[in-house]
Formats: structure tokens, sequence, C-alpha cells
């Protein structure tokens, strides 16, 4: 396939080179064109104007937020620039309501839209392993998947309308955000009764809660892991979309509220840039803080 990249960050760079890999012919565009360079040495074409990715079968955008998507599409109104024939799935980790605006604008013009949030991290991206989430016609989702399925090891279709892939994502992350929050609380009360993390972890990773995202986190808890894929920060954005959408669906999350409490402690504490994990970790401490008071 012929595809235009819109963000060639830690991500873009990794997928886009999955994407070569595969076989695609790729042009990318970044607002900082130093950081092309990586996929341009891999056969990728620069594109110095944002609109020269839009020859393509298949343009993906892949910038931080809904403010960077904002920028480009809506207030950008480069919608209607696009070919038809042209798909433009937006990668991003968007809010609910900017899922709807983009598929809305995107039909006004009689444009061809999907909705592709991603599950995994940039190590995943390189090898080919994500999970992909995409809504939207069937149609556009049948020409796009020669990419989708380089991307991903798995594909899942959700809807037919665009945000319900970003509702899937948000979603997703507010019950990650759980097992990260429960996880703090759980290990910080076999703490205080003086269970040793390594064997109350055990107990959970042989028994009914033998699951990827215990052992993983439960892991990066014991191993007090400096490791930073998620900056705390931006695992704060992804609560604050789940309390976002639950509002506009007229919905309850009151666990997420709990959560952004303590994102926001540990944020003010200095914990800012340590990966989203460590909010566990964070968790223990301040049991350990409050004993000794």
């Amino acid at each position: 396939m012929k595809i235009g990249l819109i963000g060639t960050g830690r991500m873009g760079t990794a997928l886009g080179g999955r994407l070569l890999d595969g076989g695609h012919s790729l042009k990318v565009h970044d607002l900082d064109p130093a950081s092309v360079a990586p996929l341009v040495g891999r056969g990728a074409v620069h594109a110095v104007a944002l609109e020269d990715t839009f020859d393509a079968d298949l343009v993906i955008t892949l910038v931080p937020d809904d403010k960077a998507v904002d920028a480009i599409w809506l207030a950008g109104g480069r919608i209607p620039t696009l070919p038809a024939r042209t798909v433009h799935a937006c990668m991003a980790s968007i809010s609910y309501a900017m899922g709807g605006r983009l598929a809305t604008a995107h039909a006004e013009a009689g444009r061809r839209y999907l909705s592709v949030p991603l599950f995994g991290r940039p190590p995943l991206a390189a090898r080919g392993e994500l999970d992909v989430i995409v809504a939207g016609d069937a149609a556009a989702i049948a020409d796009c998947r020669p990419a989708l399925e380089t991307i991903g090891r798995q594909v899942f279709e959700v809807g037919a309308r665009p945000e319900q892939a970003n509702l899937v994502k948000i979603a997703r992350n507010f019950l990650v955000a759980n097992v990260i929050e429960g996880l703090g609380e759980a290990f910080a009360l076999c703490g205080r009764g003086g269970v040793e993390a390594e064997r109350f972890l055990q107990v959970l990773v042989n028994t009914s809660l033998d699951a990827p995202a215990y052992r993983y986190y439960g892991g990066y808890l014991v191993a007090r892991s400096r490791e930073t894929l998620l900056p705390m920060r931006l695992g704060l954005k992804d609560i604050e979309l789940s309390m976002q959408a639950a509002m506009e669906l007229d919905t309850e999350l009151p666990t997420a509220a709990l959560i952004r409490g303590q994102m926001l402690a540990a944020i003010g504490d200095g914990w800012g840039e340590r990966d989203w994990a460590a909010l566990a970790e964070w968790i223990g401490e301040r049991a350990a803080r409050v004993r000794d008071e």
C-alpha cells in the first residue's frame, strides 16, 4: 500500500519501520523535520509539507492528543483536501468526543475515515505485535487490512461508528489503571502484615489472577523498576479521557475519580515522569509514611 504517516515520535517511528519492513511505501511528515531521519534512512520519503502525505491509499495520523489532531484536521481545514479514495486512519489516543467530531467532519466532506487506536508500546510496534482496534466503514477497513495486519498481531473490529474504537481504547486503559491501583493497595496491605512482595506476586500469578497485566505490573512493582514507557502525567490523561467519556455518555466511573486523585498526588510528589505503573509503588510508600507518622 501507499501510506502517508503524520507523526514520527517514538511510536510513529517504530510503526513506520514495521510498515517499511512489510513492503509498504511510506511518506512521512513531522513538525520536527529531524525526527523523520530514521525512517528516511530506511527508505521512506520525507513529506516536507503535511499535505504531501495525502497522495496515498492510507494516511495515518499518530500525534499526541486532541489538540494536535484538531490543529491538523479540524481547525486546519484539511479534511476536504484529502483525495476521495484515500482512507484517513487516526491512531492517536484521543477523546471519545474528538473521535465523533472527526467522524462527522469526514462524513460531511464525503471522505473515508477510520478510528484505529493501538494497544502496545514502541518495541511491540517495531515487531508488528500491536493489538489494533478499528471502527468505521466496513469497506474502508477491508481496504486497509494489509497495513493493519502488518502492524498488529490482532485486529479487532468493534463497530461501524469510528468513535466506538476510541471508547474501547479509553475503557481498556481505565481497566489497566484499576489493575495498577489495585496492585498498589494489595501489596501495601500485605506489606503491612510482613508478607514479602515477591511471595505475594507468586500467589497472584499462579492462581486465578494469572493474567499478563498482573504479571507485568506486579513484576514492575516487585522489581521497583525505573523503566518509563508511559509517564504518569500521560497516564493521567487516559484517566481524564475516561471521565470525560462517562460524562458524555451519562454514566459513572467512581474509581476513575479516585485514581485521578492518586495520580495527581503522586505527580505532586515528583513522580510525574515515572511510568504510570509506578503508581503502585507510590501507594506502598505512602502507606509506609502514614504508618510511621
